[in-house]
């Protein structure tokens, strides 16, 4: 519930200081397509989605496998934790496949109904941005049901690295992957990730 309420409020908010801004407008180009307002408004609704499930499952993650430990089996409140996390983490795997026609629509500069199947399959395959995506909801749906199946602290911390793992992908397919010192860079971006997950997920009370 307080994640179903996190999410609104941060789309809400997001939506409406990127709309004061103007950068929700799409202008035309002579010669060249523009997505269509659904898409251009789907982007960081989809995004801030992912961001709020990322931080609730590592958060839940943290907490079962660093703050409540069992020895071998985890203890009843590292149960507890590992289990809510199934639920921001099926969240961010549904959010990073919704991303991927949206990121598509807005590459091609179209609507979501003129996506087919074959340039979707194309996009997550062959384009690293789609194939990042596609990692992201790969991973993130492995941590859902594992977290739904594992017994011990050490599984715990399995899906939490995993988690933190699952944050990755898209560092590769940003501006960091085409700047002039690309390793520096993208390390650098992968650690701060990583970090940025960790501290707010450990600091947050969605779970």
């Amino acid at each position: 519930m307080l994640l179903a309420a996190a999410a609104v409020l941060g789309v809400g908010v997001t939506l409406l200081l990127l709309a004061s801004s103007g950068s929700l407008s799409s202008v035309a180009l002579p010669g060249l397509s523009t997505a269509s307002a659904a898409v251009t408004w789907a982007i960081p609704a989809v995004k801030v989605i992912a961001d709020l499930a990322a931080v609730a499952t590592v958060g839940c993650l943290l907490a079962a496998a660093l703050l409540a430990p069992g020895h071998r089996r985890m203890s009843v409140a590292g149960h507890r934790w590992t289990r809510m996390s199934a639920w921001p983490a099926a969240l961010w795997a549904v959010s990073a496949a919704a991303s991927a026609p949206v990121q598509l629509a807005d590459f091609l500069g179209t609507d979501l109904q003129v996506v087919s199947g074959r340039g979707l399959w194309s996009f997550l395959t062959t384009i690293p941005q789609g194939q990042a995506q596609a990692l992201v909801a790969v991973l993130t749906a492995a941590v859902a049901i594992g977290a739904r199946r594992v017994l011990t602290t050490g599984g715990s911390l399995a899906l939490l690295l995993l988690a933190l793992l699952a944050g990755l992908p898209p560092v590769f397919t940003g501006h960091a992957a085409g700047s002039g010192s690309h390793q520096a860079a993208v390390s650098g971006l992968a650690l701060h990730v990583i970090g940025v997950l960790a501290w707010a997920g450990g600091s947050s009370p969605s779970c």
